[in-house]
């Protein structure tokens, strides 16, 4: 059943032979060439089966292996939820699926009390990171008492602080695929799982749960630490495993078990039944699915194939009827124009799918060389970007949407705060900066940048802080992916055409994640950086709080006064989001409200747009645009629907039909 080392198969040399497409890939502003010879041929495929073609195959499938991104459109089927955003009935907002409803605080299934912490507890302390109550290990610790915004430094003692506490109810009824009861035991087994230290899987909500328990066979109760106030509490159920399956297996043997990598139980869509390593995974209708009498799913049989990196034999492939379906993991964003070309023809539906991953500018606010005094003489680096003015004149400078154009072929959409512009809470009010270069550089001439010898490139003439005739001149950091490149050459050039001197450089992965005074980014020693953030969280602004300021161990990273004249009062390390050394007192206030308040409190909206509105203004970074990944299907292909707020496209793959299943 279980084969393995087969090689690679291509698609159908005769199916193939009928496609006589030209796959050109061209410089993207290049012509695209297409040329039929014959007409693409209707697919050959049982009418009772799905197949989806996908990039590189998972090694194992088990759900708390290192290899769960790969094996994701596989457990798509495997499982169903427990908790789906689906963009049909509301955008990035969550659905239950096997569980009676998403709990609420305004429904009562979800409480905040006040808890006595002890000298030692474990807390989450006001920007949200674990600690222990021991002022002797963590000095200076900041708390936000029971029922307030306000942080206060702990002194020791018993202090009060929220908790919170939420009871989520299965659906009656469910069952494993193999007919066993599915059960909140089986919840709190995969929490137990998760907690031994043999599960490498990411354990950040499962460090800041104080409890997980089973109240019967339907209800669970999570309750956080006392202080962890999470935006997206309705979201801690731990998706369950099967205990009456596992439990002969300690957490260290599940890692390679064959029933938890090979074939895992679930209660999803299909079944696994056939695994040939190097070609393909066969799975079929699992007839215990709590979603049969709604007729689903629409096929018996479900085959995913794996072509690895080659885009283009997973297209061909499509073309030829050999797949239904090709998935993001296929990377075929690199095709993008002649997708675009043979959606239009009408010979495949494409669909782009712009998720909740961000590229963005980053200045160089706060760079290292500043952290020994605010006096920027001493500095070997001119000051260029402590004031919020020249970001945003580097805003109106920057030609985003030619960006857009001519390297994202129109399929992303240009952001203006760290939030998506179909998120619920995204501020529409927020400053928006269209591509203004007039503007752009009447703002830099009012603070006294002017281009004093005439060679296009703008000196200080008065700029505060910055000695005379200072050249504009800085150095742009990006990754040398061909995506990044690109857009860096438009970035820069649009800065050159403001007067301002652009040194770009490209740097390897390594060098981004570089911790430390030696590294570039994390060592707070660029002028600007082209990076980006894996995703937005509710309320997504804490990237920028002065707490995320990588800097030294120990020491205050600020240890006279901040940019804005404002004392910081944190410590911080090698380790944060905040690279630009940003740091704003109306911005810590208004992000601070945003974390403290939740879903279903007073002012939980306000506080995230008062946050966004401060961010647009403020500018740490310049938001650039969205990251998109693309799926191709048949062009009679139905019930496929992307959401920027989904973690895998095929999350309704029940859904998925074609041809005479689509009326």
């Amino acid at each position: 059943m279980f084969s393995a080392c087969q090689p690679v198969q291509s698609p159908n040399a005769a199916n193939i032979a009928t496609v006589k497409t030209v796959l050109v890939t061209q410089e993207i502003r290049g012509p695209l060439v297409i040329n039929v010879v014959t007409p693409t041929p209707e697919p050959v495929v049982l009418p009772d089966t799905l197949t989806i073609c996908a990039g590189r195959e998972p090694v194992s499938l088990y759900p708390y292996g290192e290899d769960r991104p790969t094996a994701a459109s596989v457990l798509a089927a495997v499982y169903d939820g427990p908790i789906d955003i689906r963009p049909a009935v509301a955008t990035f907002t969550a659905q239950a699926v096997i569980l009676e409803k998403i709990p609420s605080l305004i429904d009562g299934d979800a409480i905040i009390q006040p808890v006595a912490a002890q000298p030692g507890d474990q807390v989450i302390d006001s920007y949200g990171r674990l600690v222990s109550l021991d002022p002797a290990v963590n000095p200076r610790i900041k708390l936000l008492p029971s029922g307030s915004q306000e942080a206060v430094e702990y002194q020791g003692g018993t202090v009060s602080l929220d908790q919170l506490s939420v009871t989520f109810k299965l659906l009656p009824g469910l069952k494993w695929s193999d007919g066993a009861p599915l059960t909140t035991s089986d919840s709190v087994y995969a929490f137990r799982l998760l907690a031994d230290p043999a599960t490498l899987a990411s354990k950040y909500t499962l460090e800041r749960t104080a409890s997980y328990e089973a109240l019967d066979d339907l209800r669970v109760r999570w309750t956080g630490l006392p202080g962890f106030r999470d935006s997206t509490y309705y979201m801690n159920f731990f998706a369950p495993l099967p205990e009456h399956a596992w439990s002969k297996y300690t957490a260290g043997q599940l890692l390679s078990a064959e029933e938890s990598t090979l074939r895992p139980l679930g209660w999803g869509p299909y079944g696994i039944t056939e695994w040939v390593k190097g070609d393909h995974i066969t799975l079929t209708r699992n007839p215990n699915y709590f979603r049969l009498g709604q007729g689903l799913p629409k096929y018996t049989t479900l085959i995913y194939r794996y072509f690895g990196n080659d885009y283009n034999l997973s297209l061909v492939a499509l073309l030829a009827g050999e797949c239904d379906l090709v998935d993001q993991t296929a990377g075929m964003e690199v095709q993008s124009k002649l997708l675009l070309a043979l959606n239009a023809s009408g010979k495949l539906k494409t669909f782009f799918e712009t998720g909740t991953t961000w590229k963005h500018l980053d200045f160089g606010i706060q760079p290292v060389t500043y952290d020994d005094g605010y006096d920027n003489r001493t500095s070997d680096r001119a000051d260029f970007f402590s004031n919020e003015r020249v970001r945003q004149a580097f805003a109106y400078c920057l030609d985003r949407r030619a960006l857009v154009k001519d390297v994202l072929f129109d399929q992303s959409t240009i952001m203006d705060t760290y939030l998506p512009p179909k998120h619920p809470f995204f501020n529409t009010a927020a400053i928006s900066y269209a591509y203004d270069p007039e503007t752009g550089k009447a703002f830099l001439a009012e603070i006294g940048w002017e281009d004093i010898d005439q060679d296009g490139v703008l000196e200080s003439n008065g700029v505060e802080g910055i000695r005379f005739n200072t050249e504009f001149a800085i150095n742009y950091f990006a990754e040398p992916s061909a995506q990044s490149m690109q857009s860096a050459q438009i970035l820069a050039e649009s800065l050159e055409r403001c007067g301002i001197r652009v040194q770009l450089e490209y740097l390897p992965a390594q060098a981004w994640e570089e911790q430390g005074p030696g590294g570039i980014i994390q060592g707070r020693r660029f002028d600007l950086a082209q990076t980006a953030s894996p995703g937005s969280k509710i309320p997504g602004c804490q990237a920028y709080l002065g707490a995320q300021v990588p800097g030294p161990l120990g020491k205050s990273w600020m240890p006279v006064m901040a940019p804005y004249g404002e004392p910081l009062h944190f410590v911080s390390n090698w380790v944060g989001e905040n690279t630009p050394g940003f740091y704003n007192s109306n911005y810590e206030t208004a992000c601070q409200a945003a974390m403290y308040l939740l879903p279903g409190q007073l002012g939980y909206k306000d506080s995230l747009l008062k946050a966004q509105e401060i961010f647009a203004e403020q500018l740490p970074v310049i938001p650039l645009y969205l990251e998109f990944k693309v799926a191709v299907t048949r062009p009679d292909f139905c019930g496929f629907m992307a959401d920027p707020g989904s973690e895998n496209e095929l999350w309704n793959i029940e859904e998925f039909g074609y041809g005479t299943l689509c009326k």
